[in-house]
């Protein structure tokens, strides 16, 4: 489900985000930088979660300028 607001939904109960990150630091900072002072640390959930390299290939990087322009995700959101 893509998000209309960028990275993140509108409505994280009704439409959670997932996100795959690098470390669970990135994966926070994220959220955290979204969300302000309101991110909550008890409402974090993390997953360490193994990609078959054929779905990796699959995945979009976003850490990548182009990839982010391709897919309409800015820097802030």
């Amino acid at each position: 489900m893509r998000s209309r607001r960028g990275r993140f939904h509108a409505d994280p109960e009704g439409e959670p985000t997932s996100y795959l990150a690098d470390t669970p630091g990135t994966a926070w900072a994220e959220i955290s930088a979204y969300l302000g002072p309101y991110a909550n640390p008890l409402a974090f959930r993390l997953w360490r979660i193994e990609i078959p390299e054929p779905v990796a290939r699959r995945l979009v990087d976003l850490r990548e300028e182009r990839e982010r322009d391709r897919w309409g995700v800015g820097r802030d959101g």
